[in-house]
């Protein structure tokens, strides 16, 4: 039975043939050690539990992955929100023409927008530099699609980096798929010359 939140191993398989591709130019050490290791954190993550919470209150991304892969991210609204505070996080201008490039037209539902028209509250965004624009509205994106309607482009909103909105994810089992997504392009970046600097996150 297929797993509903990843298929790792074609990007697995891609990065073990990477040293073939157009633009390698080295080879990085332990490759193979690497993608059992991954395995393994997968495998462990996926015996956590995960976070059951009502319809709406829970942001489902999907990414795909080179070689055919994906993974899905999953983060807690509340509990974003609830960090964000926590923290002293103020709500910062965001640009909503480069965060509307990420909003996926299922993430919409025009039964929301009557009701996103009155809510004021600021968005919540994730900083996610695996992806390109690096950010991605994970509550608001009813508010900031009717302010692009306006035109208007610019609006509030908490900025998460990575350390803090991976807390906010809904089990281990995604977080252990960011920091593989992640591990895996700096191995990418690394064997393309474009840094020596591999910066790997724990698993």
């Amino acid at each position: 039975m297929s797993d509903p939140f990843h298929n790792m191993e074609p990007f697995f398989a891609f990065m073990e043939t990477f040293h073939r591709q157009p633009g390698a130019q080295r080879s990085f050490p332990d490759l193979p050690g690497l993608i059992v290791e991954a395995r393994a954190a997968v495998t462990a993550a996926k015996q956590k539990p995960i976070v059951v919470t009502s319809a709406g209150q829970v942001f489902r991304l999907a990414v795909d992955l080179a070689g055919g892969g994906f993974y899905v991210a999953n983060w807690v609204i509340p509990l974003a929100v609830k960090i964000a505070r926590e923290v002293g996080l103020r709500p910062v201008e965001v640009d909503l023409r480069t965060l509307v490039e990420n909003m996926r037209d299922n993430t919409l539902d025009p039964r929301f927008f009557a009701k996103a028209a009155s809510n004021h509250e600021p968005l919540v965004v994730v900083e996610y530099p695996l992806l390109v624009p690096p950010q991605v509205i994970i509550d608001g994106n009813h508010r900031a699609a009717l302010r692009v309607l306006k035109r208007q482009f610019k609006a509030l909103g908490y900025v998460l980096p990575p350390d803090l909105h991976l807390q906010a994810m809904a089990g281990e089992v995604f977080r252990v798929l960011y920091k593989i997504h992640h591990n895996f392009t700096e191995v990418a970046r690394f064997m393309a010359g474009e840094t020596d600097a591999v910066k790997l996150l724990p698993y």
